[in-house]
């Protein structure tokens, strides 16, 4: 999904749709931060994204509809326009619980 500054969901994919249980006609507009049980720590992340770092692998716990959490990692990239000024963030979450687990 893509965030603007303030943390408003700008666009949405069919992945994201599956991950949070909601459309994207719902996320659209919405306050990402909501998405998480820890809000302040998302917001602490998307802050980083927005001083133009790349996140990867913070643990965060997505809020989907009747209320169970899905621990997720949040991956985060700022985007820019023609002149460098970050526009927003780019958020990638990624359902680790999903994928088995790797064994030797």
């Amino acid at each position: 999904m893509t965030t603007d500054p303030s943390g408003r969901i700008t666009d949405v994919n069919v992945a994201m749709e599956k991950l949070t249980g909601y459309t994207r006609d719902v996320l659209a507009g919405t306050s990402f931060f909501n998405l998480f049980s820890d809000q302040r720590k998302a917001e602490e992340g998307h802050r980083q994204v927005l001083g133009g770092s790349f996140l990867r692998d913070l643990p965060l716990s997505v809020i989907v509809p009747g209320g169970k959490n899905i621990p997720v990692l949040f991956f985060g990239s700022p985007y820019r326009d023609s002149t460098g000024h970050v526009l927003g963030v780019f958020v990638e979450l990624h359902d680790f619980l999903a994928f088995p687990a790797i064994t030797e």
